[in-house]
């Protein structure tokens, strides 16, 4: 099974069709928004950033090259490029630590493996995702998170450490490891 094969598809037939990269566009519109959105803050920026990026993707679609990562990376490339011009341009400071990270081939890696962790989240239930998101990332412990869902503390520990198993065996069918 090739992971990648629609997502092929989708830009084989972007190259040849312009008007087929509306597809590309619909399906990975939000996460580079998200990424975007991240180091801008600002909706009306992020915005800005995100369709020029789209734009300077469109034109370039016919020199991408499959590399084996998702496509989602090249596409962050260009929006960190595009970002970067935009600021430069505003003749503002860009955030120095975000481009350390984003610049460096770990940095593109741990974008690539958030790409890989958005997907498999949604594999786990809307609970399971709430709990994941509140305890891992917004650094909640499990005892505020039962009282916050109207469930004993040791159904949300059940519950997580089920979704953390089920993140674990979705993301090692695609091959996705960490600290490996």
């Amino acid at each position: 099974m090739q992971p990648f094969s629609q997502e092929d598809d989708l830009i084989k037939l972007a190259k040849k069709d312009p008007d087929a990269f509306g597809e590309l566009y619909e399906l990975f519109f939000k996460p580079v928004y998200r990424y975007v959105y991240g180091q801008v803050r600002d909706h009306s920026e992020t915005q800005d950033i995100v369709s020029e990026t789209f734009i300077k993707a469109l034109k370039a679609i016919n020199s991408y090259t499959p590399t084996g990562k998702p496509f989602i990376v090249w596409l962050y490339r260009i929006a960190k490029n595009t970002t970067i011009d935009h600021f430069r341009r505003a003749n503002r400071e860009v955030d120095v630590n975000w481009l350390e990270i984003v610049s460096t081939d770990n940095g593109l890696e741990q974008v690539e493996h958030r790409y890989w962790l958005d997907q498999a989240m949604q594999h786990l239930t809307e609970d399971q995702q709430k709990v994941i998101r509140l305890h891992y990332l917004e650094d909640m412990k499990f005892k505020d998170i039962a009282k916050a869902t109207n469930r004993t503390e040791g159904a949300v520990k059940a519950m997580a450490l089920r979704a953390v198993g089920r993140l674990r065996l979705v993301m090692g069918k695609e091959g996705v490891t960490y600290g490996a």
